[in-house]
């Protein structure tokens, strides 16, 4: 489990009769119900959530009428309010109760196959808060009573369940950076280090995957993706783009089909562990049919094997659209209906297609696909740039290893500083070391938003005339196309050094090459990847065609349509296994072109290849066996 070029397919599990009432109303009935069908539909891993205030139910008493205020006097379990039981779970404020039903459903787990990542200390859930009523009003980051008691938990929790052979991963708890504001990166850095100590304490034998975190820079977040790959064993992403504008296309759109798992690759780039997309789901009503978010599922499970995850969750494993307390009922928040099973077992086409990716996977010629090469190494200091510089390389045959700018340098033939904003994050070391590279021979892509990094003039061969407030759209004609984009800034650029190999309609440089010293530098002189992250169908019109000026890479197998995503993975020196997918609400035929001196000499997947014809549903991949004559 979790190992590497293996994708496991999972769900995040919730009880189908009660979800987060699951240990208050325990039912090993329904559990075996429910697990029985995981194992029909190939389903080897489930994230499971032990609710906080079910398994420490504690209660503070305090003494009052006096002068001086409350004075806590003791810490009791549940509504009763009895005395902690003389026993280590009872003196960690944990129900016995509630252990035993969660040793009831990892035997059940182990009983069909199944693994577990466990979220040890839920707090978060479907948009509530969940913690016992002792720590209720407490920063549970800072608050000492609070840390003890958590503390507690996980010592107790680790040590009582550490022997049991279904659990894979252990999890601090579900996307522990939502359950209340944090003081600082370097609060939340101790806080992980405290309890993943202490994991790791009672069990050094299971990996921890480490909280989400989604940032770059301490001053705009506290959760940092650096910091969670120093204190854990794998990173996790969990993707959800229904309200912002990585849904602004459509679900079946490779904007969206791509995200979780170019973002695992970018985490993994820049934290150092391994990442894999812990949670993802859609809001079917909104955006989708039934039909077609099996299409989706399909789509992501492509992307994230063929991008070397070693894990793909859903969320979630049932509809609940039959729960009637909180915080199902609340009018607001949340969706019910994720599952990809409803309440009562019924399969969605999403089940089905779980059960036919996996059963591919099983009898695939290719168990694995070994990683890809990178072609260049990509200087980031924003996700959102990070995905978009992706997205556009992928589609442009490129493979990207990332690097967070505010990190030393490291040494590459080729780099890409993406949509640089004043400087970028990189500091004047390595922006001096950048130049000394290209000096010596490498080659750097710059696409320069409001880039103020010294020396441009010298470096890019060029030089900003005159920027004002664009009033119309940036167009150009790219290799016949017409393409469009809606800008910020309007430039006007003075040539020097540079060649220019792209102009505007109005012929005005867009894209720039200068010669410096042995090396190469191209210049975009607009935030093309800034800008198409934040437009609806940008990365419809080929903008990938930029970076084939700057990497013109040869491909084994190529397919003339930019919503198909093509990867080449070496299986040896003579034979590489080829992945196209439909990233896509269209079936897609075309004819692939094989580069000269290989052959075809197998075929697998959901799409067709007959007659050197290719036909790939809405979603569907195909891997081509493709070896050198």
């Amino acid at each position: 489990m979790l190992k590497a070029g293996k994708l496991s397919i999972g769900l995040n599990y919730w009880a189908s009769d009660q979800a987060t009432r699951m240990w208050k109303h325990w039912s090993a009935e329904t559990v075996e119900k429910d697990m029985a069908l995981f194992e029909q539909y190939g389903i080897s891993l489930l994230r499971v959530f032990p609710l906080w205030p079910d398994f420490q139910p504690i209660r503070l008493l305090q003494y009052g009428g006096s002068s001086q205020g409350t004075i806590d006097r003791e810490v009791c379990m549940g509504e009763d309010e009895l005395p902690l039981p003389d026993t280590p779970a009872g003196r960690a404020g944990m129900d016995e109760t509630m252990l035993d039903h969660f040793r009831e459903l990892c035997d059940i787990a182990e009983k069909h196959h199944i693994k577990l990542i466990v979220a040890i200390m839920t707090v978060h859930m479907t948009g509530r808060h969940f913690v016992p009523p002792a720590i209720e009003n407490r920063d549970m980051f800072t608050d000492p009573f609070a840390l003890k008691w958590e503390m507690k938990f996980y010592e107790c929790f680790v040590r009582t369940f550490k022997d049991h052979p279904a659990i894979a991963a252990w999890e601090t708890g579900n996307e522990m950076n939502y359950t209340g504001p944090v003081q600082s990166a370097d609060h939340a850095w101790v806080w992980t280090k405290m309890m993943h100590d202490i994991i790791r304490l009672e069990d050094p034998s299971r990996p921890i995957v480490g909280v989400m975190a989604e940032g770059l820079d301490p001053k705009v977040s506290k959760w940092l993706i650096a910091d969670q790959g120093e204190l854990a064993d794998y990173a996790s992403v969990h993707r959800y783009d229904i309200l912002n504008t990585g849904a602004s296309d459509g679900f079946l759109h490779v904007r969206n089909l791509y995200r979780a798992a170019a973002e695992c690759r970018i985490v993994t780039d820049i934290g150092g562990k391994p990442c894999f997309t812990e949670e993802t789901g859609n809001w079917r009503n909104i955006a989708l049919t039934l039909e077609e978010m099996g299409s989706t599922l399909n789509a992501l499970l492509w992307n994230a094997w063929v991008e070397y995850s070693r894990a793909f969750l859903w969320w979630c494993a049932f509809d609940q659209t039959h729960l009637n307390f909180a915080p199902y009922h609340w009018g607001d928040w949340p969706g019910l209906e994720h599952g990809v099973f409803t309440a009562n077992h019924k399969p969605h086409p999403a089940a089905k297609t779980i059960a036919s990716f996996a059963r591919m996977l099983q009898e695939a010629p290719v168990k694995k696909l070994p990683p890809m090469k990178p072609d260049a190494l990509c200087v980031i200091d924003n996700l959102e740039v990070g995905f978009s510089t992706y997205l556009l390389a992928r589609q442009a045959g490129v493979n990207l290893k990332f690097q967070a700018a505010r990190t030393p340098l490291a040494d590459a033939k080729v780099y890409f500083l993406p949509s640089l904003v004043d400087r970028g994050g990189i500091s004047l070391e390595d922006w001096q070391a950048l130049q000394k590279k290209v000096a010596k021979g490498a080659i750097c892509y710059i696409s320069a938003d409001d880039c103020n990094q010294p020396n441009m003039r010298e470096f890019c061969g060029m030089q900003v005339f005159r920027r004002r407030k664009a009033v119309s759209p940036l167009c150009c004609n790219l290799d016949g196309t017409q393409l469009t984009l809606n800008r910020e800034w309007e430039k006007t650029i003075q040539v020097e050094t540079a060649e220019v190999l792209l102009s505007d309609a109005t012929g005005n440089p867009m894209l720039l090459r200068n010669r410096f010293g042995k090396g190469t530098v191209y210049t975009l002189t607009f935030g093309l990847e800034k800008l198409l992250s934040n437009t609806a169908r940008a990365y419809d019109q080929p903008w990938w065609k930029l970076y084939t000026r700057i990497i013109n890479k040869k491909q084994i197998l190529s397919i003339p349509d930019n919503s198909v995503i093509v990867t080449e993975h070496y299986l040896d020196s003579r034979k590489v296994a080829v992945a196209a997918v439909n990233c896509s609400d269209m079936e897609k035929t075309a004819t692939p072109k094989l580069a000269s001196g290989w052959k075809i000499t197998g075929v697998f997947g959901d799409g067709t290849f007959e007659n050197a014809k290719l036909t790939l549903p809405p979603g569907a991949g195909l891997v081509f066996i493709c070896e050198k004559l």
